[in-house]
């Protein structure tokens, strides 16, 4: 949930364990990066979160609004083996924030870059805005 550091993390396994730090840190980190991939491939091939979004969606997570949607996801995965958990989180993501120009595009959707930087994406021949597409719930 970015609360604890991974140092702190493999400290207590160390701890409650009586393994060397540094066993506890390899370990730790693999059990993480092993999560990190299911979720990851999860959100992407179910859930249509474009692999470039996928650090955009962790930091939404994590911000204070979010943070007790992350804990349920968090724990039905890591405890029920399910990651239904994740399909709210992604839905407050996906209602709020734009996706990006590469998702849209694989998609099907024909997306360019206004002069000012503002990403655009065509629906039913009409350009707009992504914000006011996803907004409107068209994308």
């Amino acid at each position: 949930m970015g609360d604890i550091s991974m140092e702190d993390i493999a400290v207590g396994v160390a701890r409650s364990t009586g393994m060397e730090l540094a066993e506890a840190q390899g370990r730790t980190q693999f059990i993480i990066d092993a999560y990190q991939a299911q979720a990851d491939s999860f959100l992407a091939s179910q859930m249509g979160l474009s692999p470039a979004d996928l650090q955009d969606f962790y930091q939404f997570a994590q911000e204070p609004g979010n943070k007790d949607a992350l804990r349920v996801a968090l724990e039905g995965q890591l405890y029920g083996n399910s990651m239904s958990g994740w399909r709210p989180l992604i839905a407050r993501y996906m209602d709020q924030v734009a996706p990006s120009g590469d998702a849209l595009q694989a998609r099907g959707f024909e997306t360019k870059v206004t002069a000012e930087g503002e990403q655009m994406v065509r629906i039913q021949g009409v350009w707009m805005s992504t914000r006011a597409a996803a907004r409107a719930g068209l994308i």
